[in-house]
């Protein structure tokens, strides 16, 4: 049971004014042993007394462009960690170490499960710096394979969609190709045909030359990625006419590398 001074140390900061949760970020990552300790030990706390704050309060870090680079890395890192599911294996039990934590998601309201989505759609839409940028997908790629086999986040692959075939946002539809591909096993499963509903990666159209090579390569591993996951071979044989131009969207970024990899610029061989 939290004390009176836990409960007062979680309002100081989880409350209004970030400046206090940031300096936690920041011990966390402290060479200090002591401090980097304490850190983690008031993180727990608040893990186990304030989870619903918490992880509000990650995801409003990670989203802010207020906050420093370095803290809102870690702040992906940490949320991404607290909305991951326990370990599977039954080798914490058997060595008689202790539980993981349950992960926080199915502690959250219902209204703090929906604030917490629009923060990491939010957070994706700010073009963040792509450190940053990869941590977002990174929580919103956790949260999703664990929502969408359930059906709620109906709205997460339709807007992935739009975001990956807008070609004025070039970080975003990155963004959105790499969830994509991370999320292959479960568009596979659930989406053999494309549709706005049922999007899949590979038919998506970024494979243009005009868009950005770190575009174009994303698209091309989530269509690898997808196409490794369709349950049969007939599903994969369906897929055959993107060959050519998921090749020449590899020859293309290769050959616009600095030195010209495939040109011979570098002298290294094709």
């Amino acid at each position: 049971m939290a004390t009176a001074d836990d409960q007062a140390a979680a309002v100081a900061l989880l409350g209004g004014d970030p400046a206090a949760f940031d300096a936690l970020l920041s011990t966390l990552m402290s060479s200090s042993n002591n401090e980097r300790a304490a850190a983690e030990a008031a993180f727990h706390r608040l893990r186990a007394s304030h989870p619903e704050p918490l992880a509000l309060r990650l995801a409003s870090s990670l989203a802010g462009p207020a906050t420093p680079a370095e803290l809102r890395a870690m702040a992906g890192v940490l949320l991404r960690k607290v909305l991951s599911p326990p370990p599977s294996s039954d080798s914490s039990s058997n060595s008689g170490a202790a539980a993981p934590p349950a992960p926080l998601w199915p502690q959250l309201s219902p209204a703090g499960q929906s604030a917490l989505k629009a923060h990491l759609i939010s957070a994706l839409q700010s073009d963040p710096p792509k450190p940053i940028a990869k941590k977002v997908c990174d929580a919103i790629s956790e949260l999703a394979a664990t929502l969408l086999p359930e059906n709620t986040w109906p709205d997460l692959l339709p807007f992935l969609f739009r975001a990956a075939s807008g070609p004025e946002t070039p970080n975003l539809q990155e963004s959105a190709l790499l969830i994509f591909a991370r999320l292959a096993d479960y568009i596979a499963e659930v989406a053999p045909g494309p549709s706005h509903d049922n999007p899949q990666p590979a038919r998506l159209p970024p494979w243009h030359t005009r868009r950005p090579p770190d575009v174009r390569i994303a698209a091309l591993g989530a269509a690898v990625n997808l196409v490794q996951c369709l349950p049969t071979n007939s599903d994969r044989d369906k897929m055959q006419d993107l060959l050519p131009a998921m090749m020449r969207a590899l020859t293309d970024c290769l050959n616009s590398w600095p030195g010209g990899l495939c040109t011979g610029g570098s002298g290294a061989p094709c």
